[in-house]
């Protein structure tokens, strides 16, 4: 198809917008073209990709509702279940995904797809059983290098503190930044050791593990910093210090615009 071929060739010399152009006149104009299908799916992700979730899901549900090779398939299985994630609705990321794990025991998204199941879980307080689903995918990941790979023991960690089993949780957390010394979001790991160490009555080493929180450069605006400073003054507060705990208890008031904090300060 000449649209085809013209519409890559714009993509090729960054001209998105022309490009896009191309492939929904394809769409419209031609829907029994053998390029419909990818031209489709190409919309789909970059709409995603632009945030529009309206028009991705769009062309998704158009995707899913025709014969598509399996390759395509997948991929769009998987987009759909990112769409759901992206729009925090939990109980739709599964079924896309499950049926891209059932219809693929390989390939490059199925460990992926795996992550976004046990994430759905998690984010549905469903601890114990995303707990069991980040072991496993733990144990399968091998030396895979992707960007969401260092959350897999993140989530397990918080899982396990969840659960209250803070001795687990704590040797999980403290493997984490030997692994990936590099994670953004170590901070979240350094809270979890904090919140087992104080679970455990070792409140100085555990001030030092909300500390690093508090002043990580990518967590130190963050909810979880408000949460580390409220929990320097929850400890000093258990070991009676509590002239220091009331001045920690006011670095929280007035450091961090979170109101569930500030009123528990």
């Amino acid at each position: 198809s000449v649209l085809y071929q013209l519409a890559w060739v714009l993509t090729d010399l960054n001209k998105a917008t022309e490009a896009d152009t191309m492939f929904e006149r394809l769409v419209r104009e031609y829907p029994a073209s053998d390029y419909w299908a990818d031209s489709t799916y190409r919309l789909a992700e970059r709409a995603f990709h632009n945030g529009n979730t309206a028009a991705a899901n769009s062309y998704v549900d158009q995707l899913l509702e025709s014969d598509l090779e399996p390759r395509l398939l997948r991929h769009s299985l998987y987009l759909k279940g990112q769409l759901a994630a992206q729009q925090e609705k939990w109980n739709e990321v599964v079924p896309p995904m499950q049926q891209l794990v059932d219809e693929s025991a390989e390939g490059e998204l199925h460990l992926p797809a795996r992550y976004w199941i046990a994430e759905a879980a998690f984010r549905l307080t469903e601890y114990a059983n995303a707990g069991e689903q980040f072991v496993r995918l733990n144990n399968d990941l091998g030396d895979l290098d992707a960007s969401w790979v260092p959350m897999v023991p993140l989530r397990q960690a918080q899982c396990l503190a969840h659960e209250e089993k803070w001795a687990e949780a704590l040797v999980v957390a403290q493997g984490i930044a030997e692994r990936f010394p590099s994670f953004r979001q170590l901070y979240e790991a350094d809270y979890v050791i904090g919140r087992c160490l104080s679970m455990q009555a070792r409140f100085s080493a555990a001030r030092e593990a909300f500390t690093r929180v508090v002043r990580s450069p990518a967590g130190g605006r963050t909810e979880t910093a408000a949460m580390a400073q409220w929990m320097i003054g929850e400890s000093l507060f258990h070991q009676k210090e509590y002239r220091d705990a009331v001045r920690v208890y006011h670095r929280v008031v007035s450091l961090h615009a979170y109101p569930q904090w500030q009123a528990a300060a």
